[in-house]
């Protein structure tokens, strides 16, 4: 089954972004096909659009897991861009917009110092993903658990949370070949984890959050 207000099958990471918007309040369409032929087909397919309902923010997410050269990404992400620009209002008619669009390239690889592609802000999925993790891990799946309709959030969820500290180490599957599929943790390994989140605590002692996500 295609996500609401999708036209065509998306990818991992496009769920992904579109569960993060959602729910942070982002009224969202995903996968749209845009600029329809006369004689058939489309110009393109927009990713992610987004709109929040009371600050009017309007974004357009152009995901990325590619390993191409920054030219040939320059000239793809100008075309979607300029696609977005284009197309975006007719997808939310009734709804107050921004003037125009904040377009972010959303890329897994890459290097350098390079801030914008294609006329679009660059965000790295290794800083979304911690932007998204940091959050979650402030929110107890027990007390503001993400709703099962996100269920990709609700994975990184669990997964933010500090592990606790337990007298009884156990594993989902069996061993292997006489070899456990993780180190049975250790009273070293252990320190610094609480079975309460602290805010203002990063995590086990003396390794900062963000090496976590590394």
């Amino acid at each position: 089954m295609l996500p609401w207000g999708a036209t065509t099958l998306s990818n991992h990471l496009e769920d992904l972004t579109a569960e993060w918007l959602e729910y942070n309040g982002y009224f969202v369409r995903q996968s749209v096909l845009v600029g329809r032929r006369e004689k058939g087909g489309f110009e393109g397919e927009l990713d992610v659009v987004g709109v929040h309902p009371q600050t009017k923010h309007l974004v357009h997410i152009e995901c990325s897991l590619d390993a191409d050269a920054w030219a040939k990404r320059e000239a793809r992400f100008t075309g979607k861009f300029e696609r977005g620009r284009r197309y975006i209002g007719p997808l939310f008619d009734g709804l107050e917009l921004d003037a125009e669009p904040d377009q972010v390239a959303l890329l897994q690889f890459g290097g350098g110092d390079r801030s914008h592609l294609g006329g679009g802000r660059i965000v790295w999925v290794s800083d979304f993903v911690q932007e998204m993790m940091t959050t979650l891990r402030l929110r107890s799946p027990q007390s503001m658990a993400v709703p099962s309709t996100f269920p990709l959030l609700r994975t990184l969820q669990l997964a933010a949370q500090p592990v606790q500290k337990r007298t009884v180490f156990s594993q989902l599957l069996p061993l292997q070949s006489g070899i456990l599929l993780q180190e049975e943790p250790t009273a070293d390994t252990c320190a610094g984890y609480n079975d309460e989140v602290d805010p203002d605590d990063p995590g086990p002692e003396d390794i900062p959050y963000s090496e976590w996500l590394t």
